[in-house]
């Protein structure tokens, strides 16, 4: 059973319950993730389009995270942020029974927080052990806003990221905004290390959801958009090379004012 509530005040707050069960003598101590409940809190004033509210909103956010047994009684309580803005939207529990969180943030190098702010809203992602304590935390970032969406985990213990992007190449972003925002989606390995990254959108404003792992080992991502396909789609790798194809750029036109967009990557990330 899944519950989620929403709620409105000061900050943004994470809480997740998890039970221990006992199956038997062989497996007596190991621990099944049988039930998690996720109850995420936000600001009524910080709804998408969020661009302009964050830049204006410099609250010291609190991200809580909790572990509870049935019973309600609290395991460990931990925060995470720097002096600015910090903004959770996923959280999974991971294959050493610690967990993931995936969010964005406006913070500096503050707090428990360890790396600087780039431009806007950066994707922040922090990995703790069992009890909360920090095995890692990353920032990928680009000159503008990135909101990250979702983590999802991955047959080979790593993570793919999902979220959207209105950055210029630069920083870790290795290609530049096609439109007004495109989808970013980046993956990972189980310690937090870029495997790939792609940007892929129109000539407009594109949303990413999320992105998660199919059977045949690629990936779907799951968003909107209010693209069309860009005029010119072609990339010139020099002044003398030969003009090519943009393989990932919108293929088709908006139909409305935004539709749904799905785009299907093989395991390299290569759209199909």
């Amino acid at each position: 059973m899944k519950f989620i509530n929403h709620s409105f005040s000061t900050g943004c707050f994470f809480t997740l319950c998890y039970s221990i069960e006992k199956r038997n003598q062989k497996t007596k101590k190991q621990k099944i993730f049988t039930d998690i409940f996720i109850k995420f809190a936000e600001n009524k004033m910080i709804q998408l389009p969020v661009k302009v509210l964050m830049k204006k909103l410099y609250l010291s956010l609190l991200i809580l995270v909790s572990a509870l047994t049935y019973s309600q009684d609290i395991l460990w309580e931990k925060s995470y942020g720097g002096k600015h803005a910090d903004y959770l939207f996923d959280a999974i529990p991971t294959a050493d029974y610690g967990f993931i969180l995936a969010g964005s943030s406006l913070s500096d190098k503050t707090g428990n927080k360890t790396e600087d702010n780039h431009g806007d809203l950066d994707y922040w992602i922090w990995k703790m052990d069992e009890k909360g304590d920090p095995d890692w935390q990353k920032s990928f970032v680009g000159s503008g806003f990135d909101l990250l969406q979702s983590v999802k985990g991955t047959r080979d213990g790593g993570f793919i990221l999902a979220g959207t992007s209105n950055s210029s190449e630069g920083f870790q972003k290795k290609e530049p905004c096609k439109g007004l925002a495109d989808f970013w989606v980046i993956k990972l390995d189980a310690r937090g290390e870029e495997q790939w990254q792609r940007t892929i959108g129109g000539n407009g404003q594109d949303e990413l959801l999320c992105a998660f792992q199919v059977k045949d080992g690629g990936y779907i991502l799951g968003g909107s958009s209010a693209s069309g396909p860009i005029a010119s789609n072609k990339l010139i790798e020099n002044p003398v090379a030969v003009v090519k194809e943009d393989l990932f750029s919108k293929s088709e036109k908006t139909r409305g004012n935004m539709d749904y967009w799905i785009v299907k990557l093989n395991k390299e990330g290569v759209i199909e």
